[in-house]
C-alpha cells in the first residue's frame, strides 16, 4: 500500500465518521472525527499484536512519521475548520451585538498590542539589547 492509498483511505475515513457522529451521534463532524479516530487509534495499538496486517500498520506508522502535521493543520485543517465553524452561525446574532462584539475587539486588540509591546520592549532592556 503507497501513501496515496493510504491517505485516500483516511480522508474517507474521516468524511465516513463524520457522518456517523453527525448523523447517529449528533454531535458535530469535527468533534465525532477526533473522538472517533482517537478511540480507533487507542484501539489499534492496544490489539497491534493480534492484529493480521503487521505490514500494513508499518505503512501507516511510516506515513504518520513521514508528515508534517504542523504544515497540514496550519495551512489545510485550520482555514476549513475556521471556515465551517463561523458559517454555521447565525449571523442575526452578531448584527444584534454588533456594537458590543466591535468594542471588545477593539479594546482586546488595543490591549494585546500594549502588553506584548511593552512586554518585549522591558524583556529587551532587561537583556541588555537596545531597540
Amino acid at each position: 500500500m503507497n501513501q496515496l492509498q493510504l491517505a485516500m483511505i483516511t480522508i474517507s475515513g474521516a468524511n465516513l465518521l463524520g457522518y456517523v457522529g453527525s448523523k447517529y451521534l449528533r454531535i458535530q463532524p469535527t468533534i465525532a472525527i477526533l473522538s472517533i479516530s482517537l478511540a480507533v487509534v487507542f484501539f489499534i495499538n492496544i490489539f497491534k499484536p493480534y492484529l493480521p496486517y503487521q505490514q500494513t500498520h508499518n505503512n501507516l506508522i511510516e506515513f504518520a512519521q513521514s508528515t508534517n502535521f504542523h504544515g497540514l493543520l496550519m495551512d489545510c485543517m485550520l482555514p476549513a475548520l475556521l471556515f465551517g465553524g463561523a458559517i454555521s452561525m447565525s449571523s442575526k446574532h452578531f448584527i444584534k451585538r454588533r456594537v458590543e462584539i466591535f468594542t471588545l475587539a477593539t479594546l482586546a486588540t488595543i490591549a494585546s498590542v500594549l502588553i506584548i509591546g511593552y512586554g518585549f520592549y522591558w524583556t529587551s532592556i532587561q537583556l541588555g539589547m537596545t531597540l
